[in-house]
């Protein structure tokens, strides 16, 4: 028996020691929502949202109000906002992606203990 939780033929994968594929099932639903809406999505916004921060900055907008406070700084931040959570889609479609090959312990479940962790980290590193 594979080490490995599931094994990949194809674009088939077949559960092994699984009694359901609900968790195979929710793994796919991750990736594919990650895949077709989150990152498209986030890199839409934060290109669309990168020409207003520029001419805020190239125009020196100012607030109306008393003070007139600069406003590129808050324009800035929705182009970073939306990189950070492009990063972080692409982390976990890498995280997913490494289950479904059997590299990593399944990154939906909760663990009651980090030793657990480290004790898998540990024993790749042994291989």
């Amino acid at each position: 028996m594979s080490d490995k939780p599931f094994r990949i033929l194809g674009i088939q994968q077949i559960a092994i020691g699984g009694l359901d594929k609900q968790r195979l099932r929710t793994l796919w639903v991750d990736i594919f929502g990650l895949v077709l809406f989150l990152l498209p999505m986030s890199i839409i916004i934060m290109r669309l949202s990168w020409p207003v921060f520029v001419n805020a900055y190239q125009t020196g907008e100012v607030s109306v109000n008393a003070g007139g406070l600069i406003r590129w700084p808050a324009r800035l931040m929705v182009p970073v906002g939306f990189f950070l959570l492009t990063l972080q889609g692409i982390s976990e479609l890498i995280k997913r992606i490494a289950f479904l090959m059997g590299r990593i312990p399944n990154p939906l479940e909760k663990h009651e203990n980090a030793a657990i962790e480290q004790l898998h980290v540990d024993e790749e590193a042994a291989k």
